[in-house]
């Protein structure tokens, strides 16, 4: 009996194993599909479109550059400003007992 469900478990799973090597198989063959067609597409890439002047590029990095330092100023500020645990358990506390002192 043992054997018989031990058996059924091993063919379910060989005809599983047989489908994922077939899925596997036609993955391969997909990807080296795309790599063909990608190595004839960038043959035919026109990479003037890609060059900008260096005008250009110095104002792009320059708003970068600008965008990181107004980040790194925020997170500045959140860090600075922002209470912690400690803080807001104490708080917690000192809001608690005034509730509880002053209910009428």
């Amino acid at each position: 009996m043992e054997d018989s469900i031990a058996r059924e478990f091993e063919i379910k799973y060989l005809k599983e194993e047989k489908l994922l090597i077939e899925k596997l198989k036609k993955c391969e063959e997909q990807r080296a599909n795309m790599r063909s067609e990608n190595k004839l597409n960038y043959k035919n890439y026109n990479n003037s479109k890609f060059v900008i002047s260096k005008e250009a590029a110095i104002i792009r990095n320059e708003k970068l550059l600008k965008d990181l330092e107004i980040s790194r100023a925020r997170l500045r500020t959140l860090t600075s400003f922002s209470p912690t645990d400690r803080e807001l358990y104490d708080r917690i506390i000192t809001y608690r007992t005034c509730m509880i002192h002053n209910d009428p």
